[in-house]
């Protein structure tokens, strides 16, 4: 909860904000803003502008949110936010890079801006199985929402990105909410570093089961 000019501010984890006018030891609810994302962690507000930093590392902006019956919002800023960030990937051919990490999101990144340009989920349900070996994390979610590696391959335009039980997902680079492509389960432990041979033909997966795995796409 923050007082600013004249009016509190108060965010809740059902990912709203409430603007309420405080004068006189009264207060009266003025509305609701909707983050739909995720709840806050930092508001502020100023000239009937809303700044919101958000549980899930973004930074919105919202203008007029007094005048405006659903203002439109603007993100500023995007990054991962739980535990670590494993996987990097360059794009070829492309000042871009790929990142993925224990926040169940994958990123891409244009490095002469610092803006992401797009983010996927690795998983949108948590699963459990307890005969795969995971590696260790400060994380949260569950290890098939963690991820240990990605990789680009410029000729498929696809994107393989691996899970702390060593699952693989091939995901359209163009789409990333898209339907996975391909699921490659061989690995019985989490895979730290993923590359594709320079012809585009191969993905080599090292796993800590101590096995590379080399699959033909």
């Amino acid at each position: 909860m923050k007082a600013v000019g004249g009016k509190v501010l108060s965010g809740s984890k059902d990912q709203k904000v409430a603007i309420i006018t405080a004068g006189g030891g009264n207060f009266k609810l003025e509305k609701f803003v909707d983050l739909g994302a995720s709840f806050p962690n930092s508001l502020d507000f100023f000239q009937g502008k809303l700044i919101a930093g958000l549980r899930n590392g973004t930074i919105l902006e919202m203008k007029d949110v007094l005048e405006t019956e659903e203002p439109a919002q603007k993100t500023l800023m995007e990054s991962h936010f739980d535990g670590e960030t494993w996987g990097l990937s360059l794009v070829n051919g492309q000042e871009k890079i790929l990142t993925s990490g224990d926040d169940n999101k994958y990123m891409l990144i244009d490095y002469n801006t610092f803006s992401v340009e797009r983010s996927g989920k690795l998983a949108t349900e948590k699963s459990n199985n307890p005969v795969k070996c995971t590696a260790s994390t400060t994380g949260v979610l569950a290890p098939n929402q963690q991820s240990r590696s990605i990789a680009y391959n410029k000729t498929f335009n696809h994107i393989a990105v691996s899970d702390n039980y060593g699952e693989v997902t091939i995901k359209s680079f163009a789409d990333f909410n898209s339907e996975p492509i391909a699921t490659l389960s061989e690995p019985t432990e989490w895979n730290e570093v993923m590359r594709y041979s320079p012809c585009d033909k191969f993905l080599a997966v090292g796993s800590h089961d101590n096995r590379v795995y080399v699959y033909a796409i």
